[in-house]
């Protein structure tokens, strides 16, 4: 569903994402799709690549509230290209274990038990 947003929001065609039936009502009124716009885009920037670029859920809020904020251009979300379907950020620390050059799983696993009392 992101890729297909990001799709659309680059062509400039997102309207053809809403609801039909929400249009129905609110055909003539433009603030309603600046609205719907502005609420794509704060989405497509909470699925960005880059976790750092990504707003906190406090800055999401604050950026439906205050309309007349102006947003950042999202980047594309991951995934997007569909030929490699790999993440165009990776980790150029040598030490990180995906750089390592072992393919050595890093996964662990633990177990609970709860008991009552």
């Amino acid at each position: 569903m992101a890729k297909q947003t990001w799709k659309h929001f680059q062509a400039g065609t997102v309207e053809e994402l809403y609801d039909r039936n929400l249009m129905l009502n609110n055909c003539d009124n433009s603030g309603v799709k600046d609205e719907m716009l502005r609420v794509v885009q704060i989405g497509l920037l909470c699925t960005q690549e880059n976790p750092s670029l990504r707003p906190t859920m406090s800055k999401v809020l604050q950026m439906l509230q205050k309309k007349e904020e102006h947003l950042p251009a999202p980047t594309s979300p991951p995934f997007t290209d569909e030929k490699t379907m790999e993440l165009n950020d990776t980790c150029e620390d040598p030490s990180h274990p995906l750089n390592s050059g072992a393919f050595a799983s890093l996964a662990s696993i633990t177990h609970s038990s709860f008991y009552p009392r």
